[in-house]
């Protein structure tokens, strides 16, 4: 999780909610085993239709994540792109995986269907 992904959280947060949860949400979400700390120092700028989600590649690529787990179709940009390789998957998929169960990547997908 970088301070990027960290002050949109708090943004949206904010917004819907308050800064009083906001801050409860964050500081609970730190305390996460789960939860690794990265700083990138290279930006990949990989997603041409909202550059406001690269910090999620970048996070996950300085974190050497194993998934990047999101609902934006945005991320289908990345399909283009065979450096660095990000294996994106949706909720439901993540949520199969957690249970045991095969995870269909969605870069896998699309390349199936060209």
């Amino acid at each position: 999780m970088s301070t990027d992904i960290l002050e949109e959280y708090e943004e949206k947060l904010t917004e819907f909610y308050g800064a009083t949860f906001a801050n409860a949400v964050l500081t609970e979400l730190l305390k996460l085993a789960a939860i690794q700390r990265v700083s990138p120092t290279f930006f990949w700028r990989m997603i041409h239709k909202d550059h406001d989600d690269d910090k999620f590649i970048d996070a996950y690529v300085a974190a050497n994540a194993v998934y990047l787990v999101s609902e934006d179709s945005h991320y289908q940009g990345i399909f283009t792109v065979d450096f660095p390789l990000v294996q994106w998957m949706r909720f439901v998929n993540f949520t199969n995986w957690l249970r045991g169960k095969p995870a269909l990547l969605q870069r896998k997908k699309q390349k199936q269907n060209q």
